[in-house]
């Protein structure tokens, strides 16, 4: 828990950053978007060899001193270079150790708890790390705006101190597998070969079917939604409206809240709909949420709204509902989402599909997050969620016209087998 919340600092300590240095510089928010996203990417097939050869708790020590050193150095990176691009380069090794640190503390639980606890362990985990999220960013947004992003990776470091030291105290009798070196390499060179076999399956899964084509393209459609979200609203709020880390945070609170409440309202009126249609129905009000939130600031103008402190404060309150509802939205589209998938996949193939999802998640994220960021520099952010908003809509009234009225029981077939 200590550790995540420490991960949340970092995040919102290269947000002050990013608007105390390199103010107007939407794209940098598409550096920090690579180096969160791509390690999982990258580390994700050839991971689990390595990781089954090692001890876990020393993986964790290991992770947790290496991050100690390298974000407490953050700040002498950028006084001796100037420059960004080598604090990302350090920030990247960090989250390379930290995706190894969250493999690990998962794969760790089993050693530590009864196989009778198990279920309650990992609920207990869950719990903890959505808390540590939400106490990390939140807690860190105020303190670096308080104290500075100096001082705010200098207090995370401190996080991954502790988290080192109570990770000292865990007894786990621990019996590795032993590989030689080159039998690592052969492990790992079978998992690669494995996991490119499985792209043409799980593409496959993903698209043989109206539905699930439908499904795959929402969660692209949701991510690209999350980009735009982070490269231009967040620095949008910080820095065009001069409302800082403080303003990220509160806006942060407000789509937080959106989706404790969403998951609630999905259960209680979900039911009455059909999933795919209430996924359309949860995007084309997203969109227009998008364009009431460009469309008030170009209607009221800018310049007067940033002039006007009153009506400043007034238009960021339309912000914040916007976000708010946005995310009750969200939830609704995930839960479909995810519920379409158990429904129509069988058991076998089901945690291939979501693995995939995940996947497909974090590229949809990282291929919009970097080229919004660039394009929020040259076009004035009002354009850029209109157009989102747009197309949004589009999306949702183009898939009408091919589920409204469509099959609901297409089969699916499994490595050749019909389901």
């Amino acid at each position: 828990m200590i550790s995540q919340i420490g991960d949340r600092f970092t995040q919102m300590a290269f947000i002050e950053l990013l608007g105390a240095e390199f103010f107007g510089r939407f794209a940098a928010f598409g550096g920090i978007a690579v180096i969160f996203t791509l390690p999982s990417i990258i580390l994700g097939p050839v991971a689990g060899p390595l990781l089954d050869s090692w001890r876990k708790k020393r993986v964790l020590l290991v992770s947790d001193a290496v991050r100690a050193l390298l974000i407490a150095s953050l700040p002498f990176v950028y006084l001796l270079s100037g420059h960004l691009i080598w604090m990302l380069g350090v920030a990247f090794v960090v989250y390379i150790f930290g995706f190894f640190f969250s493999s690990a503390r998962l794969a760790i639980v089993p050693l530590i708890v009864d196989k009778k606890e198990l279920m309650q362990a990992n609920s207990a985990n869950l719990t903890l790390l959505r808390a540590a999220t939400g106490i990390g960013t939140f807690a860190g947004g105020f303190l670096v705006a308080w104290i500075g992003w100096r001082l705010g990776f200098v207090i995370d470091a401190i996080t991954y101190v502790i988290s080192f030291v109570l990770i000292l105290f865990i007894k786990v009798d621990e019996k590795p597998i032993i590989l030689h070196a080159a039998d690592t390499v052969v492990e790992t060179g079978k998992k690669v070969s494995g996991y490119l076999k499985e792209i043409k399956e799980g593409i496959r899964l993903m698209t043989q079917t109206r539905m699930m084509r439908f499904v795959m393209l929402s969660i692209v459609a949701l991510f690209f939604v999350s980009g735009v979200a982070f490269t231009v609203i967040v620095p949008t709020v910080q820095q065009t409206l001069s409302m800082g880390t403080i303003g990220v945070t509160l806006l942060a609170a407000a789509a937080a809240g959106g989706m404790f409440l969403g998951p609630l309202l999905t259960g209680i009126i979900g039911p009455a709909f059909r999933k795919d249609r209430l996924i359309i129905v949860s995007y084309i009000l997203t969109g227009l949420l998008f364009a009431i939130g460009g469309g008030s600031y170009l209607l009221v103008g800018l310049e007067r709204v940033l002039a006007d402190a009153t009506l400043n404060l007034i238009m960021a309150v339309i912000m914040g509902l916007v976000v708010f509802v946005a995310g009750i939205l969200f939830s609704a589209i995930n839960i479909s989402q995810d519920t379409i998938i158990q429904e129509r996949i069988p058991a076998r193939a089901r945690g291939r599909l979501f693995a995939w999802r995940e996947t497909l998640a974090s590229l949809a994220f990282l291929v919009t997050a970097v080229p919004a960021g660039f394009i929020a520099e040259k076009v004035e952010f009002t354009y850029v969620l209109l157009a989102t908003g747009g197309i949004l809509v589009l999306f949702a009234l183009v898939w009408i016209g091919i589920l409204w009225r469509g099959n609901e029981s297409e089969t699916l077939s499994i490595n050749g087998g019909k389901l």
